[in-house]
């Protein structure tokens, strides 16, 4: 196929990524048939918007892995969520959520001491979030690690915003945490 043909199908085609190297061939061949710098421009210009869209930012593919993720969690698949999560998580400062939902699921796959870490890492950004401080504690807790368990339950509890659910079984471990650290 002639590099002019190819140019042209190329631009028209928008999403080919050969269109800007088919234009090169056609500009550096200075064929006499070939399409003229204002052609090529113009039509750069009108694919361009479109060419935009179809490509996908780094936020937008952290967007679907997270929303896929959060889907997986709740068809008790956490082993796929994880897999979605956890080869390029996004930046921890903007992206807490996508954080919080890979430390939930590590915490459910057993995986405790990753998990403390990233709750860890996420309350250095906000020491306010009782759900991370029970998060924290129940990772804790998994490691056996009861003071730990047990400082992070109280912080958790101390916030009073915690679900009637979440609280009570709280309570329920800081009352075990306790008892055993009596005997």
């Amino acid at each position: 196929m002639p590099p002019t043909v190819a140019a042209n199908n190329s631009v028209n085609r928008l999403a080919s990524q050969n269109a800007a190297s088919d234009i090169e061939e056609v500009v550096e061949a200075n064929e006499p048939a070939a399409i003229s710098e204002a052609e090529i421009i113009s039509k750069t210009q009108k694919a361009s918007p479109i060419v935009k869209q179809e490509r996908k930012t780094d936020d937008d593919v952290n967007a679907e892995r997270y929303q896929l993720a959060r889907n997986a969690l709740a068809q008790n698949q956490p082993q796929r969520a994880y897999e979605l999560l956890r080869d390029t998580p996004p930046p921890l400062i903007n992206n807490t959520d996508y954080h919080t939902v890979l430390a939930a699921t590590e915490q459910q796959l057993k995986l405790f001491s990753d998990a403390s870490l990233r709750y860890q890492q996420l309350l250095a950004i906000d020491q306010n979030q009782a759900s991370w401080w029970l998060g924290l504690a129940l990772s804790f807790d998994g490691q056996q690690r009861n003071a730990d368990a047990l400082a992070a339950y109280r912080r958790a509890l101390a916030l009073n915003s915690l679900p009637d659910a979440a609280r009570d079984y709280a309570n329920a471990r800081v009352a075990a945490l306790n008892h055993s650290a009596e005997q």
